[in-house]
């Protein structure tokens, strides 16, 4: 065999060997929450998000699970030409009773971000923990966290401004609390999270969901030393998988009013 003919099964298993790259569609995400008759800013009625569902199939468009679109960031697999990735925030008991059972009826995955200090909760805002369990074993939905307690405005000054706590240290007793007390207390926050939802799924949080789409730099650090893998933020464009960024993907809010007609030119207009 000759030397030149070696070298070229050589380069040949070599490129086999090496991940594959494909040219990636532009990914726009909807960020979703409330399901509700009463329509509001965040509460959209479920026949409004039927009709975006039946839009999104009609118009040729294909949900995502969260896995494929870590799978595309890798380059290990290509999406489909027209995708989209479906996120409903907080964690409301709607979720259950209308969201889970429409993702089943079209074939939708999704990712549910969950506020984890809301399981259980006795008011009924929130989810149950068999609720959650049966969510998971649906094969529909991937559960992030939300935080557990930091989904709220805090004080940052004397004089009373606020800001999301995931983007600001709290004013407390007269002073802003250090830097070294804050970033212990994300730390916490997303360790305990993390381990809420781990608990009730048997199954690993790739994703973590900031609140109001506020963070940090340093934050998204911690979230990654805690053992998230992915951050997602908002912002209307949709996302390049060619730019291999984990801590920026960018989500548009939907809101409680947007019909099929509003939400197409939202899509478009982030694809452009």
């Amino acid at each position: 065999m000759s030397i030149k003919r070696v070298v070229y099964i050589i380069g040949f298993l070599l490129l086999l060997s090496m991940p594959m790259a494909f040219a990636q569609p532009l990914v726009p995400v909807l960020c979703y929450h409330d399901v509700s008759d009463t329509v509001g800013d965040y509460k959209i009625s479920a026949k409004n998000l039927r009709e975006h569902f039946l839009y999104l199939r009609e118009a040729g468009f294909t949900p995502i699970s969260l896995k494929q679109y870590e799978e595309a960031l890798l380059g290990r697999s290509c999406l489909p030409e027209k995708p989209i990735l479906l996120t409903f925030d907080d964690g409301y008991s709607s979720f259950y009773t209308t969201v889970l059972p429409l993702l089943e009826e079209f074939r939708y995955p999704a990712i549910l971000a969950l506020i984890t200090s809301w399981i259980d909760d006795t008011g009924g805002q929130g989810l149950t923990s068999e609720q959650l369990r049966q969510i998971h074993d649906s094969g529909f939905v991937a559960i992030a966290s939300h935080t557990d307690q930091l989904h709220k405005y805090v004080k940052i000054n004397a004089a009373g401004d606020e800001a999301p706590w995931t983007n600001a240290r709290p004013f407390v007793n007269g002073h802003v609390i250090s830097l070294a007390e804050y970033r212990q207390g994300i730390h916490l926050d997303l360790k305990r999270s993390r381990q809420k939802i781990t608990r009730l799924t048997n199954d690993s949080v790739e994703a973590i969901v900031w609140p109001y789409g506020a963070t940090t730099e340093d934050n998204i650090d911690i979230a990654m030393q805690e053992g998230y893998h992915i951050s997602f933020l908002f912002a209307a464009k949709a996302n390049d998988l060619v730019k291999k960024d984990w801590r920026h993907v960018r989500r548009q809010v939907i809101p409680g009013d947007l019909d099929a007609k509003g939400l197409a030119a939202l899509i478009s207009s982030s694809l452009h």
